[in-house]
């Protein structure tokens, strides 16, 4: 027989009660390193925070970030950039 691993209880919360306002509460709890760990690892992605109700254009996000796959496809791009940038600059002179 296996042993069983001891779980914890579910618990009815009033949502307002706990993040009374999405901005100024549930958003930074749910940015912060545990939380958005776990929810990374719900999404099976890596997660990488960049801002917290930051503005973009006339927009606000909650959340601004990458994921580990995005930032290394935008790293690799720049790369591109400054590999054909040198090599244009290499055949004009």
């Amino acid at each position: 027989m296996t042993s069983m691993i001891p779980l914890g209880k579910f618990e009815r919360v009033d949502l307002k009660e706990a993040w009374p306002t999405e901005d100024g509460n549930f958003t930074p709890w749910l940015a912060q390193g545990e939380s958005i760990s776990l929810l990374g690892e719900a999404m099976d992605i890596e997660l990488e925070i960049e801002a917290v109700e930051h503005w973009v254009g006339a927009f606000k996000a909650d959340i601004l970030g990458w994921t580990f796959r995005e930032a290394l496809k935008a790293i690799e791009l720049q790369r591109s950039v400054e590999w054909k940038r040198g090599k244009t600059l290499r055949e004009v002179q």
